[in-house]
């Protein structure tokens, strides 16, 4: 409504009259144009203008998930002389799978993927323009240069489904809606380098729900009969298993309640074997062959065989700067230090570990060495508890629980941000390497009657 308005200003005034730059029939030939009067696709009105935007929402996300449970339960309980026993085992299997999309945003990428091969000018085959009778008229006109190599999947696709030319300049705007499809683009143009138009698990990224399960390395790796990356990511799938017996008797006035419980939690994923680490290391125990940063430098006393080593230069190490055992840092001099940027410093500002194969850090390709799979947690909680009757007015009772939690949300794998580390310094990510959580309740206590009404 709001560009139809502005569109039939412009007719009635004939603007073009005194706008400098539309054509002078008065003719809206391209969407820019509207000169910010009214509306592209994929644009959203001032919130002054829209009720929906006034009130805080707008209607921008298209999405669909799917959670599913297969849970198997048994339990039972038998009575052996005096005492009560029961027993039981869980298994529980997710799957959860879930593609969200941001229609609004893919004009703007539409807009930057068509017409990338056909920017420049063929400046080798110029067109000289003459009259009729042969004479030169200042005017050099040029065929637009194709470059194949600058041609996304997207422009391809366009064209090749309404058989355009692939000289011909495509203008985005004047086609309506249904003249496009999310399968035009590769789904690395929607990952859109890491500001992705796409967020997605268990489906592809066109919305499609895997019928397979594929790994990490195939989302790395794997590509289409056309070269593109398919970028598929499995669904986040955990495991939860867990078993228990108790049982329930009286020693003379002891009442007692004793169990043991078994949880196995497992995330079903991918995690890094070194947190600090994207791409495998070498430690001070290491003879990397051809290599003599660690054979030719002395070693501190204080300084473990299995220690990761940090150099001057991540791709032309001369020199060693520091450790690292586990969490703990130190110097090239063995002591602990607090602060790793140091570290950095000494690298010239960049962090730099003595990698193993440090060609594939400088091309930013994932390593798929510096993931494992996770280690199942299995925890044992035996549970007591007892009560002691001293008469019909006090006892004694006490008891000692663990009990586990499952981790929380935010520990699942999330590919796409590996795959984007480098251009997203200081982003925030999932910890898929979470363990469940672990508490332990104990209490001792008396209890004594101190009257008809109170105790």
């Amino acid at each position: 409504n709001y560009t139809n308005a502005y569109v039939d200003l412009f007719s009635d005034y004939q603007m073009s009259s005194y706008i400098t730059g539309y054509g002078a029939d008065g003719v809206l030939r391209t969407a820019a144009d509207l000169r910010g009067k009214g509306l592209r696709n994929g644009n959203s009105p001032s919130n002054v203008y829209s009720l929906f935007a006034n009130h805080g929402t707008m209607y921008q996300y298209s999405f669909k998930e799917e959670n599913t449970q297969t849970t198997f339960k048994v339990s039972g309980s038998a009575d052996v002389k005096s005492h009560e026993f029961s027993f039981g085992f869980e298994y529980e299997q997710r799957e959860d799978s879930y593609w969200q999309a941001s229609p609004m945003s893919l004009w703007g990428i539409m807009r930057q993927q068509a017409n990338k091969h056909i920017l420049e000018r063929d400046l080798l085959n110029p067109h000289p323009v003459f009259d009729v009778n042969g004479i030169y008229q200042d005017t050099i006109n040029y065929d637009r240069l194709f470059v194949a190599e600058e041609q996304s999947e997207f422009d391809k696709n366009f064209r090749s489904e309404y058989n355009i030319g692939q000289l011909e300049f495509i203008d985005i705007d004047s086609y309506t809606p249904d003249k496009f499809s999310l399968n035009m683009f590769s789904a690395d143009e929607l990952l859109n380098n890491g500001s992705s138009l796409i967020y997605y698990y268990g489906h592809d990224i066109y919305g499609n729900k895997l019928t397979t399960t594929p790994t990490l390395e195939e989302f790395f790796n794997k590509k289409d009969e056309n070269g593109n990356y398919t970028r598929q990511i499995a669904p986040y799938a955990p495991i939860y298993q867990a078993g228990y017996i108790q049982d329930k008797f009286a020693i003379e006035d002891l009442i007692f309640n004793i169990g043991l419980r078994v949880d196995r939690f497992d995330a079903n994923q991918k995690v890094l074997k070194d947190r600090y680490l994207l791409y495998s290391a070498y430690t001070v125990g290491e003879n990397p062959t051809g290599e003599d940063v660690i054979t030719s430098t002395t070693h501190p006393s204080t300084i473990g065989d299995d220690y990761v080593v940090y150099v001057d230069d991540i791709t032309s190490p001369s020199a060693v700067v520091g450790y690292r055992d586990g969490d703990n840092w130190y110097n090239a001099a063995g002591r602990v230090i607090s602060d790793p940027t140091l570290l950095a410093e000494a690298a010239g500002g960049k962090i730099a570990p003595y990698l193993k194969d440090a060609t594939a850090a400088k091309a930013g390709n994932v390593n798929m060495d510096a993931f494992e799979d996770y280690t199942p947690e299995t925890v044992f909680m035996p549970r007591i508890a007892f009560s002691f009757p001293i008469s019909d007015e006090a006892q004694f009772f006490a008891h000692d629980d663990v009990l586990t939690q499952r981790p929380p949300t935010g520990n699942r794998l999330e590919p796409v941000d590996y795959l984007f580390m480098a251009d997203r310094v200081g982003a925030v990510l999932d910890n898929p390497n979470l363990k469940p959580e672990k508490t332990v309740d104990y209490e001792l206590g008396f209890a004594k009657t101190l009257s008809l009404k109170s105790a």
